[in-house]
């Protein structure tokens, strides 16, 4: 068999140019389309990667901010309930501080009435009796009990002890006046006379007297001059005791 070596030759020169046209106007291209494609490709997932990391990354920063919001609103939470538990407490304390101070109160104002109630009573039987005994004294006065009267303000004149001389005569000297004698009953003129002597012995001076009766002294005999205030009366007795009696009630 003859080879024809201008068709083999022709047809490796076709190939040639068959490759290189495909090379430069078809392979080439698609090489290049490829490479675009894989580009594209490539820059798709990492924009892809990228957005699930940004994704990632956000739903990380949701969580942690989620979970802190979570731990502050348990923080918040448990506040407010120590500080509502606390002003329960307080307001309790108060209440009962209130209720002891009021109980305290109404106590005293109860045991104060009681008392004032049980006073009022006790003074009420003491002025009956001291009434009654101002009475008795003041019917059973006669002549004998003014005498005696008369004499034992004639005693005590006489047991003025030396300041209470001085107080008299100072008073008498300031006053310049008549020496005031005031008796529950009327005083006879040898009386009188043993009384005014009793009170010039013992402020040494010259001095006027003025005698008036005063059934308010219900039995007795007063002297008074300058302020001075020398006096036996049963009602300075009654006074006395009845001053006693309010200390002991």
């Amino acid at each position: 068999m003859q080879i024809e070596w201008f068709t083999v030759i022709a047809q490796i020169l076709n190939f040639f140019v068959l490759a290189w046209l495909l090379k430069k106007f078809l392979y080439k291209p698609v090489l290049l389309a490829i490479d675009e494609r894989e580009k594209r490709i490539t820059a798709q997932l990492n924009d892809a990667a990228a957005a699930k990391a940004a994704a990632q990354k956000e739903r990380d920063d949701y969580r942690q901010k989620t979970e802190a919001l979570d731990r502050e609103r348990e923080a918040q939470m448990g506040k407010a309930v120590a500080d509502a538990e606390a002003e329960r407490q307080r307001l309790f304390e108060s209440v009962q501080k209130e209720a002891a101070v009021l109980h305290t109160k109404l106590e005293e104002t109860w045991q104060e009435d009681r008392q004032n109630r049980t006073n009022a009573v006790k003074k009420k039987i003491q002025q009956e009796v001291f009434a009654i005994a101002g009475k008795t004294l003041a019917d059973i006065a006669g002549v004998g009990l003014e005498e005696q009267i008369t004499h034992v303000f004639i005693q005590r004149i006489g047991a003025l002890n030396e300041e209470e001389n001085k107080k008299l005569k100072a008073a008498f000297l300031s006053s310049g006046d008549a020496i005031v004698i005031r008796s529950a009953f009327p005083l006879s003129e040898q009386q009188k006379t043993r009384i005014e002597q009793a009170l010039r012995e013992k402020i040494d001076a010259a001095a006027t007297f003025r005698h008036a009766e005063a059934p308010d002294l219900l039995t007795g005999i007063e002297m008074t001059t300058g302020g001075y205030r020398l006096s036996w009366n049963t009602t300075d007795y009654l006074a006395s005791m009845e001053k006693n009696m309010n200390g002991i009630i």
